[in-house]
């Protein structure tokens, strides 16, 4: 429990950082060409680690600490084996990111101007440094969560957000390049960090030599096929996306990344930890072939409770929430009206995003992964389809919409596979318990949102900021209403949250003597 707490409260602290760090770009950068090239040039450094992190903790990782304990040795020569292929692979990706840099940026951007282009180029020759260190902190990661250490593990975000806050508060002239340094050394920061907490075990255990291949590896490996290609395929909707939003007006990119950051905040706090937690209950469930219906109701339940509400306000608000968090300094009206075109489906897109994950952990705790990697290129091929529809009349809107189109595609498919595998006979009474409770206040929501849209126009402050944190507080005093307001069975834990802050305001609240 006290890991819990502690690794919820650097967590929570992580991304209170990150998203100061973008109060800080958008009022140092706004959506100029520079932001836009940094962007293109930070796709790659960051997306490949990621992928390589993610494949260590699903497939080697579990396979080696089976045999920690039971046999060290085993679980030490596999380690040295997996850090000599980290070094090797993410050296040469290092160094073919830094030879062909212009290259693929051109491969990533081709139809961005001339400039953008030049500095994105520099700026991967910079990045490519710290290729090695990220591989070999998903290792000391993985490391500590075997050896049940996570709260420095859980301090990544925090550590290379403050740092970039710093550099860029600090710096005399911030520009991108002072960005791009201040990243990598936030991640040798964290490297250092990672390897003082690991050094005791390292020091006893660790004899390293140079070997890329151990029998310890096959099975691994083997296991990791579905996963590479389907994280393949996410990494195909980022580069795709990028190449259109590539082909639009000066500062596209950087709108579609602040669009991002805002729509992954929601995603990020509370449904990818609703979904992370319920993984593995469904995979307990489903190994011992017992029913997940009741796992699968309240799970549903608990993403549309954030999902729904959150798509409406960046549907609805989405612009007070831009004018009210990012418009300062650099980042001007214009930049607003671009990120607002790129907020609004990605807002759509957290209602089909959070329910096509939650059926994509069903899939892989049922061992269907190839199946989940066959949903996942299907997304990237309509993905890709409909960008070539829509960027040239919608421009930034329709590169989005396409995303949440592809998303939902996703969605329909993986529930059709996972209702023919488990939920035969009892979806239409299982769906209608998952949505009763919850469509009234949904309505509600939408309704009130909608009236606060055209009431806006009645309601005016001289000061931008003042008019849009007006709005958003009234939208937050009538979500509290609509949660006192109805009764939430789904969900037993909000009514017990509604107690818990009944009986405290009646506490609190003196009465009148007799």
């Amino acid at each position: 429990m006290n890991h819990y707490l502690g690794v919820t409260v650097v967590n929570m602290l992580g991304k209170a950082l990150a998203l100061l760090k973008v109060l800080f770009l958008a009022s140092t950068f706004g959506t100029a060409y520079q932001l836009d090239a940094f962007y293109i040039a930070y796709l790659l450094p960051i997306m490949l680690p990621d992928v390589f992190k993610g494949i260590v903790n699903t497939a080697f990782i579990p396979h080696f600490t089976r045999h920690k304990d039971s046999n060290p040795t085993y679980f030490w020569q596999g380690m040295t084996a997996l850090v000599s292929l980290t070094l090797l692979i993410q050296v040469l990706l290092a160094a073919a990111m830094f030879v062909w840099a212009s290259s693929i940026v051109d491969l990533l951007a081709q139809d961005a101007d001339a400039q953008t282009r030049a500095l994105a180029t520099d700026l991967i020759r910079v990045l490519s440094a710290i290729m090695p260190l990220l591989g070999l902190n998903a290792l000391l990661v993985t490391l500590s969560h075997a050896n049940n250490k996570f709260l420095m593990a859980a301090s990544e975000s925090a550590i290379t957000n403050a740092l970039i806050i710093a550099f860029l508060l600090f710096a005399a002239e911030p520009d991108v390049v002072v960005l791009s340094v201040s990243v990598a050394l936030g991640f040798a920061v964290f490297f250092l960090a990672m390897l003082y907490e690991n050094w005791g075990e390292f020091k006893v255990h660790f004899r390293f030599r140079w070997n890329i291949y151990d029998a310890s590896l096959a099975t691994p490996i083997r296991q990791s096929l579905p996963l590479l290609i389907g994280y393949a395929g996410a990494m195909g909707i980022e580069i795709i996306d990028l190449r259109f939003v590539a082909k639009l007006e000066e500062g596209s990119i950087s709108a579609f990344n602040y669009a991002v950051m805002l729509a992954n905040l929601p995603f990020d706090i509370f449904i990818a930890a609703i979904i992370f937690t319920a993984y593995p209950t469904l995979s307990r469930h489903l190994a011992e072939q017992r029913s997940i219906v009741d796992l699968y109701r309240l799970g549903i339940s608990r993403v549309l409770f954030f999902a729904v509400p959150s798509a409406l306000i960046f549907v609805f608000m989405g612009q007070a929430v831009i004018e009210l968090l990012l418009r300062s300094g650099a980042f001007d009206a214009r930049s607003v009206a671009l990120t607002d075109q790129a907020l609004m489906w990605f807002g759509i897109a957290l209602i089909p995003k959070g329910l096509a994950y939650f059926h994509y952990r069903i899939l892989h705790a049922s061992l269907r992964s190839w199946t989940q990697v066959l949903i996942g290129l299907l997304g990237v091929v309509t993905n890709a389809l409909l960008n070539l529809a829509l960027y040239k009349p919608f421009g930034l809107a329709g590169i989005t919409a396409a995303t949440a189109l592809s998303l939902c595609q996703s969605l329909i498919l993986s529930f059709i596979v996972v209702y023919r595998q488990e939920f035969r006979g009892v979806m239409r009474d299982l769906l209608r318990d998952i949505l009763r409770p919850l469509a009234l206040p949904f309505i509600v929501v939408a309704a009130v949102l909608l009236v606060l849209q055209y009431a806006d126009a009645l309601i005016t402050f001289s000061h931008h900021k003042v008019d849009a944190g007006f709005d958003l507080l009234l939208t937050g005093v009538c979500g509290l209403v609509v949660i006192f307001a109805f009764r939430w069975q789904s969900l037993p834990e909000i009514e017990s949250a509604k107690q818990r802050v009944v009986t405290l305001v009646k506490k609190c609240v003196p009465t009148s003597a007799a």
